[in-house]
């Protein structure tokens, strides 16, 4: 009994701190792991492979989108300069980032955002499902993106 008691706690405990998510690019483990492990140099190659990988599959997978929402977070940094949208220490050294992002890159962003907030493609988009707290961010962000 004492076994099966603590096996079943355990397993609560887990489920209570496994992972964080919400609607927002920041607001869940793997988009920012992902961020956190970004460097400085060859910033925009990374954010073009990053929105390279979404052209790699017809279903695309929650990681594949959470990087691809934090790519077009920093893109639209990059496009307007408002850092707003990034825990203090990020604006500090994107801000160094030398170098524009060209149009037909934005478009390529946008395009990869708009394929993760389409449920019937992305894993992403099915978790969030209907939250209309998502379909205002996933405006916003485009909007920026344009």
């Amino acid at each position: 009994m004492k076994a099966t008691l603590a096996i079943f706690m355990l397993v609560l405990s887990f489920k209570l701190t496994a992972g964080t998510w919400g609607v927002g690019a920041l607001q869940n483990d793997s988009a920012i792991d992902w961020l956190n492990g970004l460097k400085e140099e060859n910033i925009i190659d990374t954010l073009n492979r990053t929105i390279d990988k979404h052209f790699e599959s017809r279903y695309l997978d929650s990681d594949v989108c959470s990087k691809v929402i934090v790519a077009a977070e920093i893109a639209s940094f990059l496009k307007v300069g408002n850092a707003s949208k990034f825990p203090p220490r990020y604006p500090k050294w994107l801000s160094k980032i030398e170098g524009k992002v060209e149009p037909v890159f934005l478009a390529k962003v946008h395009s990869s955002v708009v394929a993760c907030s389409d449920k019937n493609v992305s894993e992403l988009a099915q978790m969030w499902n209907e939250d209309s707290e998502r379909s205002k961010f996933i405006a916003n962000l485009l909007s920026r993106l344009n």
